[in-house]
């Protein structure tokens, strides 16, 4: 049901047991949010990291296209995950392995000196990423929305 359809007294419900109970974990549904977008965080998490940046094989590309791959996959699946991304920082242990990933696989790539350089870096591919994905999963709710796909809605709007 997306994140209109997230409340403590859902979830509550869904783990059949009263809301009262869950009270005693979590304070807020902003608490509950946050653990939901870190849990998605926990299946971005490359499962082995690569060759890291320090060794002779790391390749920055291709750990940054992974980590976007990733992202996107998961975002895909989540679609409320898309809805999260870009505002405010998440802090939550998955959420900050991942974001350190980002920086590990800029720290000594050539042309990223600097830890402001790195963060200038890992902001431009989020910023892309994020924009990408949440584009994508605006589509895919209008496709369901409106029921005609790209194509068709191409044939339908080009005359």
């Amino acid at each position: 049901g997306g994140l209109d359809a997230v409340s403590l007294r859902e979830v509550a419900a869904a783990l059949d047991t009263g809301p009262v109970r869950l009270y005693r974990y979590l304070s807020t549904e902003e608490e509950l949010l946050d653990l939901m977008v870190d849990a998605v965080y926990g299946e971005i998490i490359a499962p082995e990291p690569s060759a890291g940046p320090a060794s002779p094989g790391g390749d920055w590309r291709r750990d940054l296209r992974s980590h976007a791959h990733r992202s996107r996959v998961a975002a895909l699946r989540h679609e409320w995950f898309a809805d999260l991304l870009g505002g405010r920082p998440h802090l939550g242990p998955n959420a900050l392995a991942d974001f350190e990933a980002s920086l590990a696989a800029l720290r000594r790539a050539p042309g990223f000196e600097g830890i402001d350089t790195v963060l200038a870096a890992v902001d431009a591919v989020d910023a892309y990423l994020v924009g990408a994905v949440r584009k994508e999963v605006a589509e895919a709710r209008a496709e369901r929305t409106t029921g005609p796909d790209e194509q068709q809605w191409q044939a339908a709007a080009g005359p």
